[in-house]
């Protein structure tokens, strides 16, 4: 497998930035809202949401580059890497265009379409065309973008991304604060997009001169084969944004806009953890790439076990802290008047346990070019979690969708698991004694923990709170220490961290 201390950089690295972006996004929301307005900001969650479509006209080339810039990139093959990144470079210029004709239709007649009031058509038009002009750079820039996964130097992308980003919040702030509104905003996001992409194009061309991209290097049949791989990956993001983002809709249609928020609550911690675990497990998939391009299956098999067991050591504790300190922390967040989301969130927990289990399997079998098979599985839950949903919904309301989505969570995961197994040839039985037991020993005694503070000290007070999430995050690093990371790794982990 590919040097753990590259591994944990990647993974810390891509922590870092969440954690930063997570920041900003508390800090700054409430800025915005106040310095817009109610009306200006709905305008600008419209555009920004509707911007997020735009993800569909790429068709999967993304993820299809960087598989194959990585398979070939392990073989050594430049001369199929600047077909590959020609290719997939000359088909989303193409591309943005249409992102372009999609978005001039919204600008110039959405603002009849969503009530946008004649005082800010203009600036929605405005803002609706730079951000569609932002949406492109990402576009035309995706190459080197997938350059970082295949080198695997999140850091430096993260590092890029970190310092852009508190960029474009001061600037923001900065113009809020003296007046400027949605225009603004979105010429400050456009500039400092292009200033990312820009630097990431500078340190690729640097790392990386072999890359030249050249329209003559474009082919046919090259764009057959990334397009083979981009419709899979395509239907199955499109089936997984069917499985985590329905139960709103649903919830809508059968029951009250109001349960919508009840739910949301529950559903917003929960997709903080699932985004959490995405920041780790993600560093798997080139090193999987690459290692099934060299046939090197001992090296995919320690990596579906390390990856995985410690992956669900992380989350499982997250789970558990969903589990005994949920409803606390909901009352202190919210109020007390949303602890019935907190139903909701027990549910949800339970669900994603073999959710977070298989994740590390979801990016091993990408790596494995097993797309079809995810697309299948991911179009199957969704399909489960909507059935199950609709027929419970009626009689046991917003529980009755969360049971909906575990129903289909547990059938999504217990299938990719399997089948990475087989192709890996690996046994349940090895498989539950070298990766599932020992993070749910591990466990054991913060859930007792979690249960006694929660039935005999309840916390009332963010303070009290703080302090019991402490002592089971000290309990946990204990017997995690002891129970499941053995003394080999604990060398490997120590001698990546201090090298020295």
């Amino acid at each position: 497998m590919s040097n753990i201390r590259v591994i944990l950089r990647n993974i810390f690295s891509n922590w870092a930035a969440y954690f930063v972006s997570v920041v900003i996004g508390l800090v700054l929301s409430p800025i915005v809202v106040h310095s817009l307005g109610n009306n200006l900001y709905g305008i600008w969650t419209i555009i920004v949401s509707f911007s997020g479509y735009y993800g569909l006209v790429n068709f999967g080339i993304t993820p299809s580059i960087s598989y194959y810039l990585s398979h070939y990139y392990a073989r050594g093959d430049v001369e199929q890497i600047n077909r590959v990144a020609s290719t997939a470079q000359t088909t989303l210029t193409l591309l943005s265009l249409l992102v372009l004709l999609i978005a001039l239709p919204l600008a110039f007649w959405g603002g009849s379409v969503f009530s946008i009031e004649p005082q800010h058509a203009e600036e929605f038009t405005w803002a609706v065309l730079i951000m569609a002009l932002t949406f492109v750079l990402g576009f035309l820039f995706a190459v080197y973008q997938s350059f970082f996964v295949v080198l695997q130097r999140y850091d430096l992308r993260n590092a890029v991304q970190i310092s852009t980003d508190i960029l474009r919040a001061l600037l923001i702030f900065l113009a809020l604060k003296n007046g400027y509104k949605i225009i603004t905003i979105s010429l400050i996001t456009c500039a400092c997009s292009l200033a990312t992409y820009s630097l990431y194009a500078l340190i690729i061309s640097r790392m990386y001169p072999k890359l030249h991209l050249r329209i003559a290097y474009s082919g046919r049949q090259t764009l057959g084969m990334i397009m083979n791989y981009g419709i899979f990956a395509l239907l199955g993001e499109l089936a997984r944004q069917i499985l985590f983002y329905s139960s709103a809709i649903l919830i809508g249609i059968f029951l009250n806009t109001a349960m919508v928020t009840f739910f949301a609550i529950a559903g917003n911690l929960i997709d903080y953890a699932r985004n959490f675990l995405g920041t780790m497990t993600r560093v798997f998939f080139p090193v999987a790439a690459q290692s099934h391009s060299r046939a090197e299956y001992d090296n995919l098999q320690t990596l579906f076990f390390e990856g995985t067991k410690y992956s669900f050591l992380i989350t499982i504790l997250i789970v558990v802290g969903f589990i005994t300190m949920g409803e606390q922390f909901i009352v202190l967040w919210m109020g007390p008047e949303y602890s019935k989301s907190y139903r909701v969130l027990f549910i949800l927990s339970i669900s994603y346990i073999p959710f977070f289990l298989s994740s590390t399997s979801n990016q091993v079998m990408m790596g494995m070019k097993q797309v079809a098979f995810m697309a299948k599985i991911n179009a199957m839950a969704a399909f489960v979690s909507i059935a199950v949903s609709i027929l419970l919904i009626q009689d046991f309301g917003i529980e009755g969708v969360a049971i909906g989505t575990m129903a289909a969570l547990f059938v999504n995961s217990w299938f990719v698991i399997k089948r990475c197994m087989n192709l890996l040839e690996i046994p349940l039985k090895l498989f539950v004694g070298r990766v599932v037991l020992g993070p749910i020993l591990s466990v054991v005694p913060v859930l007792i923990a979690g249960m006694c503070f929660r039935t005999i000290s309840y916390a009332e007070s963010w303070q009290k709170f703080v302090i019991q999430v402490g002592i089971m995050a000290c309990i946990f690093l204990l017997t995690a220490g002891f129970v499941c990371i053995d003394k080999e790794f604990r060398t490997r982990l120590l001698r990546a961290v201090f090298p020295g």
